[in-house]
């Protein structure tokens, strides 16, 4: 039950984070010394490390829970912080949104899913009891009891929040202050331009109108300008950003397999053809 409870949150968690803030989420979220200490376990992992990211998968129980309610994407340290005082205009609804976006996971992402439950307390005592079974302490038969059901419960918490994960949407401003982190701290992944951007849409409309389809917005920033090598999370405000302007239309089309509609994309026909990078 344990593992079982500990691998459901950690697998809803990558889900989570690669598919709201980019393959780059890591680099925003995870505070220095807690990058710390996941590197130097990633040192002793040989068979791994040299080919894939096993940074999620070295964080411990504690810290994993952590990671939902005490972490905050997008201001993991003090120079973010800073950085962000420095450029803030000093306007009453400025610093209504900069307190906002200084909230941690618990209150921005997980607030309804996670913390309105009381994952925090169930997931610290469920900590507690296993850190009893790793350390071969004694166990009574009420410790058995309560795990047996904190582990129900907090199973029931992430299946909830994983069936409820396509719902979130972030903020505007949320998602530009990730963005910005991202361009401070990773030089892995590329942020688009506005003319890029532009002609990469043209081009999948292009290609699916011959089809009598549409583009996909998540198709069209994970899959298309993912494998360019764009940041899922910068492109996603691209797009946010060239609607607020009316140069882009995101719009739903039915589902073909039912379920949820499908967000997709495409010009507004009065766009231009070129802009300035």
């Amino acid at each position: 039950m344990l593992y079982k409870v500990e691998n459901a949150l950690r697998g809803y968690l990558l889900r989570f984070m690669v598919t709201r803030l980019g393959p780059s989420w890591w680099d925003v979220t995870a505070k220095a010394e807690f990058g710390q200490k996941v590197t130097q376990r990633k040192n002793n992992e040989t068979n791994f490390s040299e080919h894939v990211d096993v940074k999620a998968y070295l964080v411990d129980f504690g810290d994993l829970g952590k990671l939902v309610h005490s972490h905050s994407s997008g201001f993991s340290t003090k120079e973010d912080i800073v950085r962000r005082i420095a450029e803030l205009e000093e306007t009453p609804e400025a610093i209504r949104s900069f307190k906002e976006q200084l909230q941690s996971n618990y209150q921005k992402f997980f607030r309804e899913t996670f913390k309105d439950k009381g994952f925090q307390e169930k997931w610290e005592r469920f900590e507690k009891l296993r850190h009893k079974v790793a350390h071969t302490s004694l166990f009574t038969s009420q410790d058995l009891a309560e795990g047996k059901q904190l582990g129900v419960d907090l199973s029931a918490i992430v299946q909830a929040a994983d069936s409820n994960a396509p719902a979130l949407d972030l903020p505007v401003e949320e998602k530009q202050a990730i963005r910005e982190s991202f361009i401070l701290r990773t030089n892995a992944w590329s942020v688009i331009s506005e003319a890029d951007f532009v002609k990469e849409l043209q081009t999948q409309q292009a290609y699916f109108a011959k089809k009598a389809g549409y583009v996909g917005l998540a198709h069209f920033v994970k899959f298309y300008l993912g494998a360019k090598g764009f940041d899922f999370a910068a492109s996603y405000t691209m797009a946010d950003g060239l609607k607020a302007k009316g140069l882009v239309e995101i719009y739903e089309v039915e589902n073909p397999v039912g379920g949820d509609p499908i967000r997709a994309i495409r010009l507004v026909e009065s766009s231009p053809a070129g802009l300035n990078n």
